[in-house]
């Protein structure tokens, strides 16, 4: 099952290779009825999947999922909401639609967002009957391990369970929970729980001295924890990569090499400025000194709003973006026009502001735009 799964999302990403956008019809023949066929999940089988299922009879005219799984006694089990390729996934009003959907229906344990290129599966382990708003697992057909190949196989049709499945959820769920813990404990010097409970209960150790050591070189050791991880990641990252030779454009080359000389480096060639810092950036040909990450991403939505205010708003979406049209009483805000403000309040992480831009400047068509010259933090 993995080995087929694999093939399939292969193929699937060097098709999506091809096309930067194309219709949600479109997306769902070519790209996701495929890899549901491989989960025995075929769209044109009546007796396992019904398409536009009525999942809000309330609204007649956006209440229909795309495709509903069922179970033997024609109860939907598993929603899968689809958006045209490329779309981005974390607008708002995407996670809203899938949440109104899997709240009016008990019997629905499972909902999975799609673009066709990346998968969110989401269950309610938060508020049974109340989809979380995180997914447990989420992959592309370009980034994924082979973990995600063997939590996708639970979710063939025949060897479905509902129990274990849930049962993996959580898994997942507090494996990514216990990693942002531990990263926050090594990005934030001055948390320290951590730190007190190593020192009490691993050392059983009491002095205030004792407890100034481990708290210096608690750090350390989560880095070695997170980077043992990470290698084991990069690993399986890459035997999943296409390895087809490719002869290299000249210019393509040259402008590498500037690259490398002048320190920066595609914000697409950024897999996770975690634990990095960053000492400046360079967007469309001009060098700014900021070297805050959220900064970075307040300039890059100020010129685009600049660049083309329609495509950003009406395209890629106000409330994704964080902007409003009355000026914030009670937020931070930079002033985009006499009309539309950007919050600029987050506690969005730099990985999470480096996909963001990433999303927008696909859509701009500008990925070779962007240049950050990253800093690893010692």
């Amino acid at each position: 099952m993995a080995t087929d799964l694999k093939s399939t999302i292969d193929k699937l990403a060097k098709r999506s290779q091809k096309y930067p956008s194309i219709d949600e019809p479109k997306t769902k023949d070519w790209f996701i009825a495929p890899l549901l066929k491989d989960l025995g999940c075929d769209v044109s089988d009546p007796s396992k999947v019904i398409p536009e299922y009525d999942a809000d009879p309330r609204d007649k005219k956006t209440g229909k999922v795309d495709y509903a799984i069922i179970d033997s006694n024609r109860k939907p089990i598993i929603y899968i909401e689809a958006k045209k390729l490329h779309d981005p996934l974390d607008q708002h009003n995407h996670y809203n639609q899938i949440k109104r959907y899997k709240n009016n229906e008990l019997s629905v344990k499972f909902v999975i967002l799609t673009n066709g290129y990346e998968y969110r599966f989401y269950t309610d382990l938060c508020n049974e009957n109340h989809l979380d708003s995180e997914p447990f697992l989420s992959f592309t057909l370009e980034n994924y391990t082979d973990s995600d190949l063997e939590n996708l196989s639970k979710f063939s049709y025949e060897n479905f369970d509902v129990v274990k499945v849930r049962e993996l959820a959580k898994e997942l769920s507090y494996q990514s929970k216990i990693l942002e813990y531990l990263k926050g404990e090594i990005s934030d010097p001055d948390r320290s729980d951590l730190a007190r409970f190593v020192t009490k209960k691993a050392l059983k150790l009491t002095r205030r001295s004792d407890y100034s050591i481990v708290k210096k070189i608690l750090p350390l050791v989560l880095k070695e924890l997170l980077a043992f991880k990470s290698k084991e990641s990069d690993v399986q990252r890459t035997s999943n990569e296409v390895s087809d030779p490719v002869v290299p454009d000249k210019n393509e080359v040259q402008k590498t090499e500037n690259e490398i000389q002048g320190g920066a480096k595609n914000i697409f060639d950024v897999t996770d400025p975690t634990f990095h810092k960053l000492e400046y950036f360079e967007f469309l040909k001009d060098r700014v000194n900021q070297t805050n990450f959220t900064d970075l991403y307040i300039y890059v939505i100020k010129k685009l709003f600049e660049r083309d205010k329609e495509l950003l708003l009406n395209v890629i979406g106000e409330k994704w973006l964080g902007i409003v049209k009355r000026r914030p009483l009670d937020k931070p805000y930079e002033e985009l026009s006499s009309s539309h403000f950007l919050i600029t309040s987050t506690y969005a992480s730099a990985k999470t502001r480096f996909k963001h831009l990433k999303k927008i400047l696909i859509k701009f068509d500008l990925k070779d735009s962007l240049f950050v010259r990253l800093v690893k933090i010692k």
